[in-house]
């Protein structure tokens, strides 16, 4: 027998299941009754205790645990039929009025006698036990303020004097009572209670203190030189183990896709990285926190919108917020802690409050004497960060009272520059539109003095540019095509990269991020060789191997000398779960308001089903590999396609035998 299923110890290729797939779980009414307490009681229960208007509407409650769907039902109570079927709806993006009809017709199907809902409001009307919910801000249509507190009254802007509430297109009617626009927010001090009432989140969320790295290597923030200082700071924070350290992301999302390009939806997001890396940045652990109306971006005043988490995550610095941990089973005060922002380069000049900087690098220009980048670099005189010339205003982030104490305020995302150099790359090889070497980047040439060889000629009235180094013909284009469309890589390595390539005529376009980042890292090097001289095939191989070792899950400070000394954040991840708000647009009337419902329908489904795990009806979904036996020793996969027998040669097999070899932790000090 195989020596690794002697060492697992199970044999798994007959339907076999491995023996920690065996634990027993708990009944369905269990968690059921765990659900319900845990939607009435932040503490633990006390007997001794008088009975509340909160117990009693507990006991209430409790009765729909213990009824069963209809008189004699052995697996379904009116709770867990609930869950079931809602869980459904969210899954696949059902519309409620197909699910009341769903309902109705299920109901009737059903024996004469049974509690199940008809209709899709009733469900909703149990689901709000739970605190599931936003609010509701109405808005200035210009970004001025926010009605509420002192301004809840108002009719009008009192910066702009528009009004409250919306007009007519048409005939220019002012509609009482509907709002121009809209913030939606959804209360982190709710969710971070909700996060408490799961044992298992409990034990996941104290990852990070018992798992900083021993090697020196960086596998987590935790590892990073921003964390150790906070924790050197602010040491009775640091103390808590249960004390969340957060992440912000915003950016901009067009819900319409393609379909209407000028429209823009800003989510703002929060990620938690007190757990690990392979869970801060799954989907169901981003959480949305505010949801800003369009068609417009807020632009330099995303700051009104931002003040109702800035206050909230003001009172989790100072005073904290009660929680009961079901772990322990104790009460104890959580506090949190934003440490940095992940953006792209506009949008941490949105939030930061850089002037220009995405077109200037903070530099102010004249209007009517622009100068060269070449003239600002050697001009100092708005060098300086404090200079006011370089800021448009103080961002809210520094009301909170932590964060001017903070080494390492804004990351710029890794994923977003990756792909505009990789895209520059590509556009400059295949001479498109966006190509780097065009006119005037000759003329750039002239006036700093340097490549003669490579400045333009005059003749007659033509101009002609001279072939670079890495100029590629039209016969050489087309065999760097060919050989992209044939790339086939490993299923959900990357997206199909020879739909976004043509060899004839040679085009390559469509390109999302992910494939910038394989062609950068990977593919590049290996699709130009006999293409390029030595020398330009050089540099785009020494940038792609930079992005990756920054972007390798572990990371040696020791061979980043020439880095900075944090750890990369990406907004890969947070712009796929964007993907999943515009999933969640059923009418394009209201776009907002079916992202916040959809996002507040899987985070309620989330949180029940941690309870109800034996009550559902329908498996959960899989990847098309999860059928594949695997586990963390014996590794298997599926062939892409019918198998062909390769005989290697000697000096194949030593390449393979060598590659692998040298990909191997055990080898490094050898290596070195």
């Amino acid at each position: 027998m195989n020596h690794k299923y002697k060492r697992n110890g199970c044999w798994s290729k007959h339907g076999e299941i491995w023996a920690d797939k065996l634990e027993a779980e708990p009944s369905s009414e269990f968690g059921a009754y765990e659900l319900i307490r845990t939607a009435y009681f932040d503490g633990e229960e006390d007997s001794k205790e008088p009975v509340t208007k909160e117990e009693s509407y507990f006991r209430e409650k409790l009765k729909d645990v213990e009824t069963p769907l209809y008189y004699g039902c052995p697996k379904y109570t009116k709770v867990s039929a609930i869950m079931g079927l809602y869980r459904i709806k969210v899954k696949s993006g059902m519309s409620e009025n197909y699910f009341d009809q769903l309902l109705s017709l299920v109901h009737d199907i059903l024996p004469g006698e049974n509690v199940l809902p008809t209709s899709t409001n009733e469900i909703k009307k149990f689901l709000k036990m739970f605190g599931f919910g936003y609010d509701i801000i109405h808005a200035c249509p210009n970004d001025c303020i926010l009605y509420k507190k002192e301004y809840e009254l108002r009719d009008t802007c009192l910066g702009c004097s528009a009004s409250r509430w919306k007009r007519d297109k048409h005939t220019g009617e002012e509609k009482k009572g509907i709002p121009a626009k809209v913030l939606w927010y959804f209360s982190i001090k709710d969710r971070f209670k909700r996060m408490f009432r799961s044992k298992k989140m409990v034990e996941d969320l104290q990852w990070h203190f018992s798992n900083a790295s021993v090697d020196g290597t960086m596998r987590h923030p935790i590892d990073s030189l921003a964390w150790a200082q906070v924790n050197d700071k602010w040491p009775q924070f640091a103390a808590e183990s249960r004390n969340l350290r957060l992440g912000l992301s915003t950016d901009k999302m067009n819900p319409f896709s393609i379909q209407n390009t000028k429209y823009s939806t800003w989510p703002v997001l929060l990620v938690n990285y007190n757990m690990a890396p392979t869970m801060c940045m799954k989907a169901k652990n981003i959480m949305l926190t505010l949801l800003i109306h369009g068609p417009k971006a807020p632009s330099n005043n995303i700051d009104v919108y931002l003040a109702p988490l800035i206050n909230d995550l003001k009172d989790l610095s100072s005073d904290g917020i009660q929680v009961y941990d079901s772990f322990f089973k104790e009460n104890f005060t959580l506090r949190a802690m934003l440490l940095w922002s992940i953006n792209d380069y506009p949008t941490l000049g949105t939030l930061a409050g850089c002037k220009d900087f995405k077109n200037d690098f903070g530099r102010p220009l004249e209007r009517n004497n622009k100068r060269k980048r070449s003239d600002l670099c050697e001009d100092d005189e708005y060098g300086e960060d404090t200079h006011q010339w370089r800021w448009k205003k103080r961002s809210i982030l520094f009301e909170l009272p932590y964060w001017k104490d903070l080494p390492v305020r804004h990351n710029i995302d890794v994923m977003h520059v990756e792909k505009n150099v990789s895209d520059v790359i590509v556009s400059t090889l295949m001479q498109s539109a966006k190509s780097k070497d065009g006119l005037n980047a000759r003329k750039n040439l002239e006036d700093m003095g340097i490549r003669s060889n490579l400045h333009i000629q005059l003749r007659g009235k033509r101009t002609y540019l001279l072939h670079a180094a890495f100029w590629l013909s039209k016969d050489e284009k087309k065999r760097f095509c060919k050989r992209l469309a044939r790339f086939r890589g490993p299923d959900g390595y990357c997206a199909n990269i020879s739909n976004c390539v043509s060899v004839d005529p040679p085009v390559i376009g469509g390109l999302k991020s992910h494939d910038h980042h394989v062609l950068l890292q990977n593919l590049l090097p290996v699709a130009l060789r006999g293409l390029l001289p030595k020398r330009p095939r050089v540099a785009i191989s020494r940038l792609g191997h930079y992005f990756n070792r920054l972007c390798q899950r572990v990371i040696d400070p020791e061979k980043l000398i020439s880095l900075e000394y944090e750890l990369v954040e990406t907004m890969c991840q947070l712009e796929r779960y964007m993907k999943t708000l515009k999933a969640y647009v059923k009418n394009f009337a209201t776009l907002e308001a079916c992202m916040a419902e959809g996002y507040l329908a899987g985070e309620c489904m989330a949180f029940c089903l941690k309870f109800l795990q034996n009550s559902l009806s329908v498996p959960e979904v899989v990847n098309r590999n999860e059928g594949v036996d695997s586990n963390s020793l014996v590794l298997e996969g599926r062939p892409l396609h019918k198998a062909t027998q390769v005989t290697l040669t000697s000096k194949e097999r030593d390449i393979a035998h060598r590659y692998v070899l040298m990909n191997m932790a055990v080898m490094d000090p050898y290596v070195k």
